[in-house]
């Protein structure tokens, strides 16, 4: 079965997830902070679990666009958002203005369906693309003028392709034109959208080598739509407050080794292009108990490491991949733990470093919580 996280999200104003560890219990040293029971407690947060579905929309990209009419419009589910041009495509393009649905994989597609932008009919054609620098029309036709919805473009039988290019000749009186939505046969709506399937679903513009007429290369923006949650398992995702100026927390107790320098690993599903450190909607450690000196200590992570899957695309663009795994690792100083074999900590969502921000996105979401006395690092790890 296939689902967003949305679906199976816990929106947390106040919540508490049911467990903790107990007086007279050791401290766990894992924490799987998005499970049902695990022994935290947060407010402000979500529940984020989902499996990835087989396909998805991996990419959009246009001839041209209209700045607040992005071509990745056309799959955010929303029918008041847009792609929309005017005239005719930039240099050295030629022909009409056109946009291309790329998928993560081929895949075979009966139909797709298109809602137009005004009421105005399209001469318009369909082609699918095995490679950048190859393109077979499918399809073309002349779309209704329907402005209220969507109309249906049944393509050959046997159609296999992984991107598909929808052409329009230009308006004689260059108006605007353009695509309000598109639904591609075979995948499920909304979890294979990622902006459908999630409002902060991230959305990541990227610079591409792009053929044009068979024979020349430019360079083009693309639209690398991200899942917002991993394949498998559950997270926990601190999120920002319109009633206050930091985000959500989450308070846990973990073991910790008397007087030597600990580590706290939290291990997150990364959908940006820049980490958390240097983009702000970051995860900030805080000591809730010890001495004067050890309460209210707030930790930044002083080590992020990340797990890159990149596979080459055709001249050398990487396959958009739809999220990654990243790994925060907060020292605790000797000092701070002394004698102590737990601790009671809190990771805080909060705008950026200096903390002179509001937090105003999701962080990444939290899929573990480890403590050890070095930087952990799961690849390949199976218990979560």
């Amino acid at each position: 079965m296939l689902f967003s996280p949305i679906a199976l999200k816990l929106c947390l104003s106040a919540l508490v997830l049911l467990g903790t560890a107990g007086v007279g219990r050791a401290a766990p040293s894992i924490i799987f902070p998005g499970s049902v029971g695990a022994p935290v407690r947060a407010e402000h947060a979500e529940r984020v679990s989902g499996r990835h579905p087989e396909r998805w929309i991996a990419s959009v990209r246009a001839s041209a666009y209209q700045r607040g009419h992005e071509p990745f419009k056309v799959v955010d589910g929303d029918a008041r958002s847009d792609w929309r041009v005017a005239g005719p495509p930039p240099a050295p393009m030629s022909r009409g203005q056109w946009i291309e649905i790329e998928l993560n994989e081929a895949a075979p597609i009966e139909w797709v369906d298109v809602h137009w932008l005004g009421d105005r009919a399209y001469e318009y054609k369909v082609a699918k693309k095995i490679r950048d620098d190859f393109r077979e029309p499918v399809s073309e036709g002349r779309s209704a003028g329907n402005a209220s919805g969507f109309e249906r473009i049944q393509l050959p039988r046997g159609t296999f392709a992984r991107v598909l290019r929808f052409e329009f000749s230009t308006a004689a009186d260059n108006a605007v034109q353009g695509v309000r939505e598109i639904r591609v046969g075979g995948l499920a709506f909304p979890a294979a959208y990622p902006p459908a399937a999630d409002a902060h679903a991230t959305v990541e513009p990227v610079r591409r080598i792009l053929y044009v007429e068979f024979e020349r290369l430019i360079h083009l923006t693309t639209f690398d739509p991200k899942l917002s949650y991993a394949d498998g398992g559950a997270g926990l995702r601190l999120m920002p407050r319109a009633d206050a100026f930091e985000g959500g927390h989450a308070d846990f107790e973990i073991a910790t080794t008397p007087g030597r320098d600990n580590w706290v690993t939290l291990k997150l599903w990364e959908s940006h292009i820049e980490p958390m450190m240097k983009r702000g909607n970051l995860i900030v450690l805080e000591t809730l108990d010890g001495g004067a000196s050890q309460l209210g200590r707030t930790l930044l992570p002083e080590l992020v490491s990340e797990q890159q899957r990149l596979e080459q695309e055709w001249y050398g663009g990487p396959k958009p991949q739809p999220g990654r795994w990243a790994w925060a690792h907060y020292r605790l100083p000797k000092d701070l733990v002394g004698k102590r074999s737990m601790m009671k900590l809190r990771a805080q969502g909060v705008g950026n470093v200096r903390r002179d921000r509001a937090m105003q996105a999701p962080a990444p979401a939290i899929y573990r919580i480890e403590s050890s006395l070095a930087p952990q690092i799961d690849i390949g790890e199976k218990r979560d």
